[in-house]
């Protein structure tokens, strides 16, 4: 089973950690449990990088489920201005919305943030989360720059600034505006089930911001702002990259397994779009140490000749029938293939 990832770019740093404690287990197969697998399936083969393109198959079948982590400010002070506290839950907020009026992801929103850890808790903590909220998909971020050109020029203008902002805004000439500000936020998609990451991006704009009261974040006054129209436009493209990645991806979804039986437990329902009669492929997350780092895990999707059909759909669960021999021990995904 391959992802398709997008190509990796840099990093930012932010502040808040969530727990470790709810990370998974890490499994280990062992080939005597293949039985009548070949074990050289049991050898995950690297991921191999593919560009997103907007002419893939559009997978729309079922749909797919994401949270949406907080998005810390990198810089706090900078949101002084305008008291802007509001700007890490609503962005989420919006970019959720934007997603949904797209492809119709459901969304769930949480308070962690992910972006200063290093890369293998990051991908840990995904899976840890993704897990616990029951999601494919984990979004995750943070708000880099929301700096103003010149504070003094909204906040404490003297005699010549304000005639200077004045005939700025009567004049069909342009100017330099002092009174211009930057939003810029970076965004990361992993997949929920091997903590890979898919997408990273940064999405940068400016626009005029004069208005000096503490009016906050999700105001009606930011949005009638050129700044805040500036930023929906942002949140448009960002969401725009993300759902055509989402687009993309198979859907997934957790099956509990108990050796022996082949009626299987679900993790996802008429909520997903699923019916009675679908058909699924199974695959096995396999987890296995890293070669080239200490202390580290690679989690790989291994596609087994299994496939379940789906014989009762409840909103959040289903029961399905496995087609074919028993299950071995160990953790499966149910993956959509159109």
């Amino acid at each position: 089973m391959r992802l398709k990832p997008a190509a990796h770019s840099k990093t930012s740093e932010a502040t808040q950690e969530p727990t470790l404690s709810d990370l998974p287990p890490q499994e280990a197969i062992s080939q005597s449990e293949s039985l009548a697998i070949e074990p050289q399936e049991l050898t995950p083969k690297p991921t191999q990088s593919k560009p997103i393109s907007s002419q893939c198959k559009i997978n729309s079948q079922w749909k797919k489920t994401l949270t949406i982590t907080a998005m810390p400010r990198l810089i706090p002070h900078q949101s002084n201005a305008g008291n802007f506290y509001q700007a890490e839950t609503h962005i989420p907020k919006m970019l959720a919305t934007e997603l949904d009026k797209r492809i119709g992801v459901e969304s769930r929103l949480i308070p962690q943030t992910l972006m200063s850890l290093d890369e293998e808790k990051k991908r840990r903590l995904t899976q840890a989360i993704a897990m616990q909220q029951g999601t494919q998909f984990v979004l995750q971020g943070e708000i880099l720059d929301m700096s103003m050109r010149d504070n003094s020029s909204v906040y404490s203008p003297g005699f010549l600034q304000s005639l200077r902002n004045h005939f700025t805004d009567i004049s069909l000439m342009k100017f330099t505006d002092n009174r211009n500000r930057i939003f810029s936020l970076r965004l990361e998609l992993r997949d929920g089930f091997t903590g890979e990451l898919l997408v990273a991006e940064s999405f940068n704009t400016n626009g005029i911001w004069k208005n000096p009261d503490p009016v906050g974040f999700s105001s009606e006054a930011v949005w009638q702002s050129q700044y805040g129209r500036r930023i929906k436009k942002l949140i448009q493209k960002a969401g725009s990259k993300i759902a055509n990645n989402l687009q993309c991806q198979p859907y997934m979804a957790r099956v509990e397994v108990y050796p022996g039986q082949t009626e299987l437990l679900l993790q996802g329902g008429a909520n997903n779009g699923l019916h009675p009669g679908d058909a699924l492929k199974l695959y096995q997350l396999v987890v296995m140490a890293s070669p080239s780092h200490y202390d580290s895990y690679q989690t790989r999707l291994i596609k087994r000749e299994l496939q379940l059909e789906l014989k009762e759909v409840y909103p959040s669960h289903s029961l399905a029938q496995l087609q074919g021999n028993d299950l071995l021990q160990g953790q499966y995904l149910a993956v959509g293939e159109e």
